[in-house]
């Protein structure tokens, strides 16, 4: 992702009187800019660029490749669509709805011809390709724990959250009833496997 920076996602949580928002991505992607930059879209067209230093990211203590920090978004300003931090995916919801082939979307910043970078989203889907979470070793030397997705990627989108999501037409009535069954916070892009093979 050098020379593309990485793409992002606004966690949302409640607090007393109102609520705060947290920038989200990978620490990879901070660690490798000196003045990360935002950059949000605006309602009435065009961006806003945030400048930050990343000394004021917030890593995971954990040693996760994680990094947050806390910027207020307006929401009459900024074309937003934040994650609720009770939107994140729980053991209980892992246990009950999901597993193995269950559907994901992972959305970030597209990178077109010629190393067009645009600030509009673009969705990839797959789904969950291992029964298990793994234990996978970061490039801070942690551990920490992976889903292994089948989901097609391209430079620019580490650090783009990947939502997991139950079929629409498989429980459309219970997801009416119920509006607690999805889309959940699956986790962040921030690895791709494979064996890259040289073309000959």
């Amino acid at each position: 992702d050098e020379g593309f920076g990485g793409s992002g996602f606004v966690v949302a949580r409640y607090v007393s009187g109102g609520y705060q928002t947290f920038v989200v991505t990978n620490r990879h992607v901070i660690e490798g800019a000196l003045d990360p930059i935002i950059r949000l879209n605006r309602i009435n067209g065009g961006t806003e660029s945030f400048p930050t230093n990343r000394s004021w990211w917030k890593h995971h203590p954990d040693g996760d490749d994680l990094s947050a920090y806390q910027l207020d978004i307006s929401t009459q300003d900024h074309k937003q669509a934040w994650i609720w931090q009770d939107g994140f995916i729980t053991r209980e919801i892992l246990d009950r709805y999901l597993g193995l082939g269950s559907d994901v979307a992972m959305l970030g910043r597209f990178i077109g011809l010629n190393g067009l970078v645009t600030n509009t989203p673009v969705a990839r889907f797959g789904s969950i390709a291992a029964p298990d979470l793994i234990q996978e070793r970061n490039t801070l030397r942690s551990t920490q724990e992976t889903f292994v997705v089948d989901c097609q990627s391209v430079p620019g989108y580490s650090g783009s959250p990947v939502i997991a999501f139950l079929p629409t037409m498989a429980l459309a009535e219970i997801a009416v009833e119920n509006s607690g069954l999805g889309p959940w916070l699956l986790g962040v892009d921030w690895k791709h496997f494979g064996n890259p093979e040289m073309v000959l």
